[in-house]
């Protein structure tokens, strides 16, 4: 069995894309997880979820609520903003529904986390941008 390590590289050399957006460049994550390395989003890879390094959940959850901010806040805001897509009588394609809400997620990410981690703003322009290019 291969290691993720071999996966991520696998991936990268045969410039496999993430079906979310589209990027051909993958990661690991702190958590032991293969994320894509433009929007960010795990599991991506042929809709596989890979069995996590252990790691330490305590050290995990300090980390990201730095950057991500407090879990509960966070999912007040995320819902707030998810329900202005769903509030909408728009003729919007699932692909664009999807990609509004992992932008409201990101958004909220922003809002109650660090609006300066560079990540957050990235992964809004690749769903941004993977829309974009199938209209």
């Amino acid at each position: 069995m291969r290691s993720l390590e071999e996966l991520v590289s696998i991936l990268n050399h045969n410039k496999t894309s993430c079906y979310a957006c589209g990027n051909t460049s993958w990661r690991l994550t702190s958590a032991g997880r293969i994320c894509c390395n433009n929007c960010g989003e795990e599991s991506q890879v042929l809709n596989v979820s890979p069995t996590p390094i252990t790691v330490d959940q305590g050290e995990i959850t300090i980390d990201r609520q730095s950057t991500h901010g407090d879990f509960e806040l966070f999912s007040e805001v995320s819902q707030t903003l998810k329900g202005t897509v769903h509030g909408r009588d728009a003729n919007l394609s699932d692909m664009q529904v999807e990609a509004l809400e992992m932008i409201c997620h990101k958004m909220a990410r922003i809002l109650t986390g660090d609006p300066g981690h560079k990540d957050h703003w990235a992964d809004i322009a690749g769903y941004a941008t993977r829309v974009s290019e199938r209209l």
